[in-house]
């Protein structure tokens, strides 16, 4: 029987291995931070089963839906960086109006 804290290190570099391509799919291609700014998903299991949608094709043998509700429970906001990227979209429409 494996012990919690062996288990949690290979949680978490299975999580880091896979990390980029769910970020990926999650923040690029679904445009998280996007979608969240104009609508945002309040019923947090609507959310965890939606984002278990988008990101099933990257997962591997993992459980999408366990995947899902670690990001989440992590913060989609804090995981896609969406407060930076709020910044930097309105520093570059200053740029381009000026």
């Amino acid at each position: 029987m494996l012990d919690r804290t062996l288990a949690a290190k290979r949680g978490r570099r299975i999580f880091e291995r896979i990390a980029p391509e769910l970020f990926k799919a999650i923040c690029i291609r679904w445009q998280y931070c996007e979608k969240n700014e104009n609508s945002p998903i309040a019923d947090t299991i609507l959310l965890v089963a939606t984002v278990a949608d988008a990101i099933a094709g990257y997962c591997g043998a993992f459980p999408p839906l366990t995947i899902a509700a670690i990001l989440v429970k992590m913060g989609l906001t804090q995981f896609c960086k969406c407060t930076e990227a709020r910044l930097l979209k309105e520093q570059e429409r200053i740029l381009t109006d000026s």
